[in-house]
């Protein structure tokens, strides 16, 4: 990249017109044959540029090695504090408008895919299913270009891609046999083994233990006890900040029982709450 193409892009970033950026100093079409790499700027001219721009002149300068330098030290202090608050959409935003996709490297790659399954898992846990299987998707794509393997997030891309493909039966979507070779995150197991209907006594979280023993009692036609222990399931999603997922699993057992023991009233009532749910996840 040459000095007429930082200045461009410079300009661009900052949503400058040549105009702008020329001011009284130069004309417009000066300015112009520098971006175009035609004219070569003085070091008057460089300094003028790069006042105007809020970089140093050796921004301008520098080979691709030290101008990406420049770019993380000036940007990433910044972009990693919003990483650490959570705010997962304005860091990848500024990660996006600050380097291009060929200064994108391992680590700016790694901190976007970060950023990307941050954001599907806040989707996710609103309800947005789609939308979080959308930017795990796009998250995978970032690490296949990474040096690093990072099988945390993607064992995490997987299972989301899965329920939000098909938020009724996510083992349909599973790639069973990638999740496994990559699993080694507790978190992302215990997920998988709830949407797989794993037995209660593999959960080291009871809310998915309770939910699992729950469906044990449906099988076994032990409908008032699985009705129990369900209503309290669903009396503590307030308390345990119960994603949408899991409600729209425990509305569905609790449909099931209710229409089993011939209450059909209630029986609507879930299977509105369950189907309002899954039209959510599907928009």
């Amino acid at each position: 990249m040459n000095i007429g193409d930082r200045v461009r892009r410079l300009r661009t970033e900052k949503q400058m017109t040549q105009a702008q950026l020329a001011g009284t100093f130069m004309t417009r079409n000066m300015l112009c044959q520098i971006e175009k790499g035609r004219a070569a700027p003085s070091m008057e001219t460089l300094s003028y540029l790069a006042g105007a721009l809020g970089v140093s002149v050796s921004c301008l300068t520098a080979d691709d090695a030290e101008l990406l330098a420049y770019k993380k030290a000036q940007f990433l202090p910044f972009i990693k504090k919003k990483f650490r608050q959570k705010h997962f959409d304005d860091a990848l935003e500024q990660l996006r408008s600050a380097f291009s996709d060929e200064e994108q490297d391992d680590e700016i790659l790694l901190l976007s895919a970060h950023c990307l399954i941050g954001g599907a898992q806040e989707r996710f846990y609103s309800g947005s299913l789609s939308s979080a299987a959308g930017l795990a998707i796009e998250a995978v794509a970032l690490l296949d270009r990474c040096l690093y393997p990072a099988p945390h997030l993607r064992t995490r891309a997987v299972l989301l891609t899965a329920v939000g493909r098909n938020p009724q039966s996510p083992r349909f979507e599973l790639d069973e046999e990638l999740y496994k070779n990559l699993a080694d995150d507790c978190t992302a197991q215990q997920f998988y083994r709830y949407i797989c209907d794993a037995p209660p006594d593999s959960f080291t979280d009871p809310f998915y233990a309770r939910h699992m023993q729950a469906k044990q009692l449906i099988r076994q036609n032990r409908f008032h006890d699985a009705l129990d222990l369900l209503r309290t399931l669903e009396e503590e999603k307030s308390k345990r900040k119960t994603g949408a997922y899991t409600l729209y699993r425990i509305y569905t057992d609790l449909e099931t029982c209710y229409r089993e023991l011939r209450d059909f009233e209630n029986a609507y009532r879930y299977t509105n709450k369950r189907q309002s749910l899954l039209n959510a996840f599907r928009g």
